[in-house]
């Protein structure tokens, strides 16, 4: 006989096959339970039946969707974010962006609060609370021009929608925001489109993008017809996530200056972030036509070209184009880096163990130790992850002659091994390096001095 109280201590324990044989979903009686509790504002008890219905069913979407509200309402900020992402992930939903729009906003976070309303208004373009909190998001990052068109938005929805009240805040913002714009302009000193441009360069790399942004803006308005400005603007756009108005900007720019190479280099770039590889070769071999480019531009629209070949997984074609730039910056370490990554990436761990060599050559002069090490540490990952081990030493112009050195003791040569990770290369490198600095002593001697440096720099 099935009593009341064994299906209460089903429920409360959790035993779902029990529940079945009575007919009974015991997820939904928690969550229906928990729903009635928000009803009733007890906050705390709603959070127990909501926890209860999602042990019972961790897949239950509309569970984290309500946990995530009422952690929320208890100012469990970082609770709330990941229950909205949960649900998400189980059931995609409008409610579920705007609520996570809303935490993110509240912890000060607009710019993925922006990604978050923007996506809710696709899915559901009526919602005017999508609108206002994107408006909302965008006066929080200063970008007023965008606040006041979502407000506009906003409003229009509240009034078809019959809520006049909150149409009528909308349209008190947009007032106090075209104010605000007033009071910038009037307090704004007369400049020439330049000055604007200058000033909003200068923030530009600062990484003041924000600021950067309204300079820009106002140059634009000064001068509409400057491209450079509509180029500038859009790598702000980029850096703060604006692709598809970072891809507006380039067009404008281009069709006020399809001479400027800059603007081509500036928009594949944007393309690659658009995952649009094939786009960006175009743009970038339409700059690369040119006879008249300065070389680190020529270089940089290599390397620039390698990363789209790369997006492709054509990576033959992307190393072609990092030595192109390499025989233009040959002191580049960064650039050896990536040519060695698209090497490994390739299936040629010799020809990366080299590349990263260099670059480790090459940090070292400029004495960047973190770097240095981070790329030894890449050498030492190929080495160990090959059958026989190799010694590139020979292939590397750090070799050393023998017959210019008598042996070492062999006991020595084999701490020092030890210390840098059994890289010969590197081993060679510091021997040398002692070499050229204490000239006229035996080899015994530059290699106690070489341990006890890498020693003394581990401590």
């Amino acid at each position: 006989m099935v009593t009341s109280a064994m299906v209460t201590s089903a429920m409360v324990t959790g035993d779902h096959d029990l529940g079945s044989r009575f007919g009974i979903t015991m997820h939904q009686e928690f969550y229906q339970r928990g729903l009635d509790q928000m009803k009733q504002g007890n906050r705390a008890h709603a959070l127990q039946e909501f926890d209860r219905a999602l042990r019972i069913n961790p897949q239950f979407a509309e569970a984290y969707y309500r946990r995530a509200q009422v952690r929320f309402d208890l100012g469990d900020r970082p609770g709330a974010l990941a229950d909205y992402t949960q649900a998400l992930q189980l059931q995609p939903s409008p409610e579920a962006y705007l609520g996570r729009a809303l935490v993110q906003l509240s912890t000060g976070e607009a710019a993925p609060a922006i990604l978050d309303a923007e996506t809710a208004l696709k899915l559901q373009p009526n919602s005017a609370s999508a609108a206002n909190l994107l408006a909302t998001a965008y006066r929080q990052m200063g970008n007023t021009i965008r606040a006041i068109a979502a407000y506009k938005q906003a409003a229009t929805l509240y009034i078809e929608q019959k809520d006049k009240p909150s149409g009528q805040r909308c349209l008190e913002n947009i007032e106090q925001l075209q104010a605000m714009q007033r009071s910038a302009a009037e307090q704004k000193p007369i400049a020439s489109a330049q000055q604007f441009l200058q000033y909003a360069t200068e923030k530009l790399n600062k990484g003041q993008y924000r600021s950067a942004l309204e300079d820009f803006n106002w140059a634009i308005q000064v001068d509409p017809q400057n491209a450079t400005a509509y180029s500038q603007r859009a790598l702000v756009q980029m850096k703060l996530g604006y692709l598809k108005e970072a891809m507006q900007d380039l067009s404008n720019a281009l069709r006020l200056n399809p001479q400027d190479l800059q603007i081509w280099l500036n928009r594949g770039q944007v393309r690659i972030h658009l995952r649009d590889a094939l786009g960006a070769i175009e743009d970038f071999n339409q700059a690369l036509q040119s006879t008249d480019l300065a070389t680190a531009t020529r270089a940089k629209l290599y390397v620039q070209r390698g990363h789209a070949y790369r997006q492709l997984k054509q990576d033959r074609q992307a190393i072609d184009d990092y030595c192109h730039a390499l025989q233009l910056q040959p002191h580049d370490p960064e650039l050896y880096c990536t040519c060695a990554d698209a090497r490994s990436e390739l299936g040629d761990p010799v020809g990366a163990i080299q590349d990263y060599q260099k670059a480790a050559n090459l940090w070292l002069n400029q004495g960047n130790w973190q770097q240095y090490q981070t790329t030894l540490n890449r050498v030492q990952g190929i080495q160990a992850s090959l059958p026989v081990a190799t010694d590139f030493t020979a292939t590397t112009e750090f070799s050393t002659n023998t017959a210019s050195h008598t042996n070492p003791p062999n006991e020595l040569r084999s701490q020092l091994l030890r210390l840098v990770g059994g890289n010969q290369f590197l081993a060679e490198r510091l021997l040398n390096l002692a070499r050229q600095k204490h000239p006229q002593q035996s080899e015994e001697w530059y290699l106690r001095k070489v341990i006890l440096d890498v020693e003394a720099d581990r401590q």
